[in-house]
């Protein structure tokens, strides 16, 4: 992305409030992109741990050996039943998009 000469002489306490702590975390360059691309727009950016679940549920089937819901309960910080709904949830998907699984109503 481009910038224009002057902008060569921004500074991070030039930026307005809500920024100044963005630039301080992914620096001045980075968060003028940001400011660039949306330039005017207001955006919401949902929490990592909320928009984001669905790889650590990914990961969650993934470490599942068919015991270890309750370890898995302690390491993602959930109830054994909530692990035990979403390790549901997946089985569901994956044997409907495994083509060798054998239907009850195949002839």
């Amino acid at each position: 992305m481009r910038f224009e000469p002057w902008m060569k002489e921004i500074e991070i306490n030039d930026l307005p409030e809500v920024y100044q702590g963005l630039a301080e975390k992914i620096g001045l360059e980075h968060t003028l992109i940001v400011m660039r691309t949306f330039d005017g727009e207001q955006k919401y950016f949902r929490r990592v741990k909320t928009s984001m679940t669905h790889v650590r549920d990914r990961v969650m089937f993934r470490n599942w050996n068919g015991y270890n819901e309750s370890d898995l309960a302690e390491e993602f910080d959930l109830t054994t039943r909530m692990v035990q709904i979403i390790l549901g949830k997946f089985m569901v998907k994956e044997c409907r998009s495994n083509p060798r699984q054998e239907s009850l109503y195949d002839e």
